[in-house]
């Protein structure tokens, strides 16, 4: 059954009480980011560079059945794509480098 027509569950895949992590870059600067939908089918993270130089990793509270897909809301508020410099099903390591790296980017997938 798709997630992109049932509103049972998503809502069921949908964490208000995900927690926002913060996770400092190598040299300055860091990364907050938090993954509100966690269900078996749809999955998110979001996350919003904050000056960001060297590289921010981490993992998934929860990994993705396949490797999920880079969004950016757009020019004005959104990260390059290219900061995601390693993405799998399990996690990603972001890399910026200084403080133009700004902004955020969206993960989704399964």
């Amino acid at each position: 059954m798709s997630v992109f027509g049932n509103t049972q569950q998503f809502a069921q895949a949908l964490n208000t009480s995900a927690p926002r992590t913060t996770v400092n870059g190598g040299i300055s600067g860091t990364i907050e980011w938090i993954m509100p939908c966690q269900g078996s089918g749809y999955k998110k993270v979001m996350i919003q560079l904050i000056d960001l130089m060297g590289n921010a990793s981490f993992t998934f509270p929860v990994a993705f059945e396949a490797e999920p897909v880079i969004l950016t809301p757009g020019s004005t508020t959104g990260a390059p794509v290219t900061a995601v410099t390693v993405l799998s099903e399990t996690g990603a390591t972001i890399t910026g480098t200084g403080s133009s790296d700004n902004g955020i980017l969206i993960i989704e997938g399964y």
